[in-house]
């Protein structure tokens, strides 16, 4: 079919792709494939509840192209954490409910939790610094 037949369906609209691809793929395709399952071993493995909430939002892809970009990036951290020994994995800590809570004027964080806020952006200073400092492949 032309690019021209499908717009003239309402179906190459490209507001309607997400329909489109509930069509083709049922609503339980994940459980199905066990996608659900790689997803649940993978959150196993975060080091903090935000890895956890960013593993929750991974949704299956059909796409050559999108598939092989995840693949890359996964290939890329893969070889970081087997190969660079220098590569910071500690002192993950999910700061956002303090952080959501001193936004009320007058509120501020406890010292522990201003401990572990010190810590967490060491820790992301580190990893800017050694992804910044890293050679390309």
């Amino acid at each position: 079919m032309l690019n021209t037949e499908y717009q003239m369906l309402g179906i190459y609209d490209p507001t309607s792709f997400h329909y489109l691809c509930s069509m083709i793929f049922p609503q339980n395709f994940e459980q199905k494939i066990g996608f659900d399952q790689i997803r649940s071993m993978i959150s196993e493995n975060c080091l903090s509840p935000a890895g956890q909430k960013q593993v929750n939002e991974i949704a299956f892809h059909s796409g050559k192209q999108d598939i092989v970009s995840e693949l890359e990036l996964t290939w890329e951290l893969l070889k970081i954490i087997q190969f660079e020994e220098n590569f910071p994995s500690q002192d993950y800590y999910d700061m956002t409910p303090g952080l959501t809570s001193i936004q009320v004027e007058g509120t501020y964080l406890e010292p522990e939790k201003l401990s572990l806020l010190k810590l967490s952006l060491q820790t992301i200073l580190a990893i800017l610094d050694f992804l910044h400092n890293r050679p390309y492949d």
